[in-house]
């Protein structure tokens, strides 16, 4: 069997093409979620304010992009307004951020052009990271090699679904593949237009995710291991890559900081945000998570490898086991070795990780692995080939199957056990399946319907028949309706399997279940403390501020007490942390 005779860039960018269809039209089906809330807005006031405050504990790069069309279409903006005068803070601004990018999306602005507004570079950036893996997989796989691998990355879940979302993951993906792609060229061609090419990748990495500084470990030991070929003319082309991947780094931040407070120094006010944004990010890498039905106090070292086999297209995980037959040529070793050592490196990082909270956070592992299938193109024999071919269809029928609910999926494996079993957080509900539920309020002819979402956004400007509501706690006039709770809720971060023990639809994928409850109400065993603050729901806080305004510094004071708490357990020095917390004050 010989592969076809059609060009292998033609045949990726139809699989690219595909992938903007699906991605595209499943991110025009969903509300916003929870991470963007706050992105979107803070990314808007980069842009108008240069001011850095808001959501310092990712880098602006990715937030920017996302925001660029709503600036240039004139998006509005009311820095008048408290949730922008608390944010000043660094810990009130955890909640400050969330009431502005509440505001900028839902009240001063339309809702649903400023989302997909905001959508649309992010889906331009997942398609160019597609092409970005056919560029780097023909190096070591040649020209099919290139196209079997965007073949998987285009019809991968977790990018369909996440890449035109307005977060920094698939981003960081991107620009940690061009890095690598860059430094492979450093080493074959040593000049001075690779170098800068290399520092500004390695720049736009590390403004993306905090993750890219793992970039430079994997950079030394690249070099140690290739020690014998770095003559000089090597070693100064990845000196001045580093020089330039400082420079921008720094550059970025001090102007985008210009108008931000800086009682500690305007010029070292960059090398200090990005400190604190690292800060910010040890401060809050510990948290509790669940797989497979049981709750965890932090992360565990299996939580991603278990969800590669769960939320991964059974075509897939047979390429990675046959990836071993693959050949790369001499030519190509560098890229290879490169390759591997980033991947060892990022893996070992996400395993050892204890904030496992979403298989977003396992993008760059996970693209580096289906870069490493370019190989099996160049595998003999004729069965293998027909393996090859038919694992890529089993992906594409599986991405198709799928469509438009990619947040939600798991494959074959995971289908023995509920959803809300297997795994939590944004793997499951992340508040993106709202206008489901709109349909089924509006098919049913419903008037109120109670509902425990997942986050703490104002569900109403998606499903306005919708109030809060908690399934721990229901009340007898509750009984005989119908209600709604996230997937979340049900057994990971509520005790509410009482719920599905009568009639129930699934919404979404397995996102939402509208439940219709009895005529009485059972008595709820060993109800739960989860999003409650002296006894009041703090998802009423946003369905509340609009009309006080005062609520916002309330919750910002909440915020600054737990996250001082944090603080003084966290195992930076204090004296470092007081620093970083209240320097440019």
């Amino acid at each position: 069997m010989k592969w076809p005779q059609v060009p292998a860039a033609w045949t990726a960018g139809a699989f690219l093409i595909l992938m903007a269809l699906l991605a595209g039209g499943a991110a025009l089906r969903e509300s916003v979620t929870y991470d963007e809330v706050a992105h979107i807005g803070a990314g808007v006031s980069y842009w108008q304010q240069l001011d850095l405050r808001l959501d310092e504990e990712h880098p602006p790069l990715a937030k920017m992009v996302a925001a660029l069309p709503l600036v240039l279409t004139g998006v509005r903006a009311e820095y008048s307004h408290s949730s922008w005068r608390v944010s000043e803070r660094l810990f009130s601004a955890n909640a400050g951020q969330l009431f502005f990018g509440e505001m900028l999306l839902k009240h001063w602005n339309d809702p649903k052009t400023t989302l997909v507004l905001a959508r649309l570079p992010m889906l331009a950036l997942t398609l160019l990271l597609g092409w970005v893996v056919f560029l780097y997989a023909r190096e070591i796989g040649g020209p099919w090699g290139g196209a079997l691998s965007t073949a998987v990355y285009a019809t991968t879940p977790l990018f369909l679904g996440f890449g035109p979302l307005v977060l920094t993951d698939v981003p960081a993906a991107l620009l940690a593949l061009l890095t690598l792609c860059a430094a492979a060229s450093v080493w074959r061609m040593p000049s001075t237009r690779n170098a800068v090419w290399l520092g500004l990748s390695l720049s736009g990495a590390l403004l993306t995710k905090f993750t890219g500084l793992i970039l430079l470990p994997a950079l030394a030991v690249f070099v140690v291991t290739m020690w014998p070929g770095w003559r000089s003319q090597r070693m100064r082309a990845v000196i001045t890559s580093i020089g330039v991947a400082a420079i921008g780094v720094y550059v970025f931040y001090l102007v985008f900081s210009w108008n931000q407070p800086a009682a500690a120094g305007r010029m070292i006010m960059p090398v200090w945000l990005y400190l604190r944004g690292v800060y910010l990010v040890a401060l809050t890498a510990s948290r509790p998570t669940y797989l497979f039905g049981h709750a965890y106090t932090t992360g565990e070292w299996f939580y991603f490898p278990a969800l590669l086999m769960l939320k991964s297209a059974i075509g897939f995980l047979v390429l990675l086991r046959v990836a071993a037959f693959g050949k790369v040529s001499k030519e190509s070793a560098a890229h290879w070795r490169l390759l591997w050592i980033a991947w060892g490196l990022f893996t070992i990082v996400c395993l050892a990780s204890k904030l496992d909270i979403g298989f977003r956070h396992f993008s760059v592992p996970l693209v580096l692995l289906i870069v490493m299938l370019a190989p099996l193109a160049r595998t003999a024999g004729r069965a293998r080939r027909v393996l090859v071919v038919t694992c890529v269809a089993q992906c594409v029928i599986a991405a198709v199957a799928a469509y438009p609910f990619y947040l939600t999926y798991a494959n074959a494996i995971g289908s023995f056990w509920p959803h809300y079993e297997l795994f939590n957080d944004s793997n499951l509900d992340w508040d993106q399946s709202l206008p489901a539920l709109g349909q089924f309020v509006n098919e049913r002819g419903i008037a109120s319907i109670g509902l425990d979402h997942f986050g703490y956004t104002d569900a109403r400007v998606s499903v306005p028949q919708s109030r809060i509501w908690n399934c721990e706690r229901p009340s007898p006039e509750d009984a005989g309706q119908w209600v709604a709770v996230s997937a979340n809720m049900i057994s990971q971060l509520r005790n509410c399997r009482w719920l599905l023990a009568g009639h129930y639809e699934t919404l979404a994928g397995g996102s939402l279940y509208a439940v219709k409850l009895p005529r009485v109400i059972p008595s709820i065993p060993n109800p739960g403390e989860f999003f409650r603050t002296d006894g009041a729901d703090s998802r009423r806080l946003f369905v509340d501020f609009v009309r006080d305004p005062s609520i916002v510094e309330k919750s910002a004071a909440e915020s600054e007490r737990i996250f001082t708490q944090w603080s003084a357990q966290s195992s930076v020095p204090q004296a470092i942390a007081a620093w970083l917390r209240d320097g440019s004050r």
